[in-house]
């Protein structure tokens, strides 16, 4: 058995495609060509085809699943990755107000020399939601000069200083993580020598993007709407159709510091928060 993937991944061109016999979802049974078959059969099912899954499991895939995920996860589709990344939705995701922040999870970021350095601080409020409460971006193309690990860190270290505590008057945060794009070696070490101990950000990016992408689906995830950057990169955050064409799932490495910073925040903590969402929306595993 296997959970569906693109159409052109390996197993359903090479064989899965080629069976000599596939009965579908629906109960139809397809036949190949006598000179490209295999000596195969194959089965397709949907989520709810399986008597083990309890009903409440099943709403709940359904229901944090959307788009490519649900086509694959929920309706056992071989689909190729195309389109939005997200089901991202200004008027749902984006809030003016924040509640009171319980737990301040962590301080990501995608980090960037010549491209940009994108942070942005992590909570959940006290409706058991998780919020993006603001960003600090550096792009050195725009301002015309790079900064160095040691400017870098400081002016990460000053901002986290300025960001607002919701519902006070109060600034600044000591969020429990600082998670760090996997390939910025050296501003780990810079951190540390600054007296920040880092943690390296997960990047099995299917799954990140998964993580964000129920929590989205679930109304779970908000980001403030000081956070323009962000909210401008989700809205174009697309999937490659080129990677998608030989068999890869893979979003475009255009325009995605910002949600590369939100997956690193959410993935990497996904163990902290997931115990504390609102009763009905727990993630299935």
């Amino acid at each position: 058995t296997t959970n569906p993937a693109g159409s052109n991944h390996w197993l359903m061109r090479d064989y899965l495609a080629r069976a000599s016999l596939h009965m579908t979802r629906d109960g139809a049974v397809l036949r190949s060509a006598e000179g490209n078959r295999l000596d195969l059969h194959r089965f397709s099912f949907k989520l709810e085809d399986n008597p083990s899954l309890p009903a409440e499991y099943v709403a709940q895939v359904k229901a944090e699943n959307v788009g490519l995920f649900y086509r694959r996860n929920v309706l056992g589709e071989w689909v190729l990755a195309e389109g939005a990344v997200y089901p991202w939705d200004e008027a749902r995701h984006i809030v003016e107000d924040l509640p009171p922040i319980t737990r301040w999870l962590a301080t990501a970021l995608d980090y960037g020399t010549t491209n940009p350095f994108h942070a942005g601080t992590l909570g959940v409020g006290s409706d058991g939601l998780l919020y993006l409460t603001r960003e600090w971006r550096w792009d050195s193309r725009r301002e015309h000069h790079q900064l160095s690990d040691v400017e870098y860190s400081h002016r990460l270290r000053e901002w986290l200083g300025t960001v607002p505590i919701p519902t006070t008057t109060l600034t600044g945060v000591a969020p429990e993580y600082t998670i760090v794009d996997p390939s910025a070696a050296s501003f780990r070490v810079q951190l540390y020598r600054d007296g920040i101990t880092a943690k390296l950000g997960n990047n099995a990016v299917l799954d990140g993007i998964r993580s964000v992408s129920s929590l989205l689906a679930l109304g779970a995830l908000r980001v403030h709407a000081s956070c323009v950057e962000l909210a401008r990169e989700m809205a174009g955050y697309s999937w490659d159709d080129k990677a998608s064409e030989r068999g890869e799932d893979a979003p475009l490495k255009v325009d995605d510091h910002g949600p590369d910073m939100l997956r690193y925040a959410v993935h990497t903590t996904r163990s902290a928060w997931r115990p504390l969402l609102p009763a009905g929306l727990t993630l299935a595993a």
